[in-house]
């Protein structure tokens, strides 16, 4: 009861309200701003993730996941075992520890979310492991950019001033 309002993304605003009961949600945007996952500028990996992410938008992989992300079954909310033989290698991720249902701490000490989940299934597609280190928002950046993570995620709006420093 200390604000009269507060500007949220829309999975944001959802949780609050579908946790709190007695907040009202005005779906009309302030901002469209498309998401995405952070690469040092030229890597190799870009393009083949987005080729993944793309085809998970068009047949309806990406909606569920965020459907699963955002819903209210805490039960739901699993990643996937890195079961798959990771002939790649392995790439470090810097990966948000606060930002649900887009990447955060589970109660378990496991990084969860959707971005962690989409990272995956792209990642097994391509046959790496991914090993996530979870950061403060702020650091997600400057770590991609020092070549201290080959990815980053978490709610990363996309800019014309974070396009001047690594791909999305």
């Amino acid at each position: 009861g200390k604000i009269d309002a507060a500007v949220l993304n829309e999975a944001i605003g959802q949780l609050t309200i579908d946790r709190t009961g007695d907040t009202a949600f005005f779906p009309e945007p302030v901002s469209e701003k498309e998401q995405g996952v952070a690469f040092p500028k030229g890597s190799k990996l870009h393009a083949a993730w987005n080729e993944i992410i793309q085809r998970m938008r068009e047949d309806g992989t990406a909606d569920a996941l965020w459907d699963k992300w955002c819903s209210n079954d805490a039960s739901a909310k699993t990643v996937p075992k890195q079961d798959w033989p990771g002939a790649n290698g392995t790439l470090d991720v810097a990966a948000c520890s606060s930002l649900e249902p887009c990447s955060y701490m589970g109660e378990g000490g496991e990084v969860l979310g959707y971005d962690i989940e989409t990272l995956l299934y792209a990642a097994k597609e391509l046959d790496y492991h991914l090993d996530f280190t979870a950061v403060e928002f702020s650091e997600i950046m400057s770590m991609v950019q020092a070549g201290k993570a080959d990815m980053g995620c978490g709610s990363i709006l996309i800019s014309a001033e974070r396009e001047e420093v690594v791909d999305f």
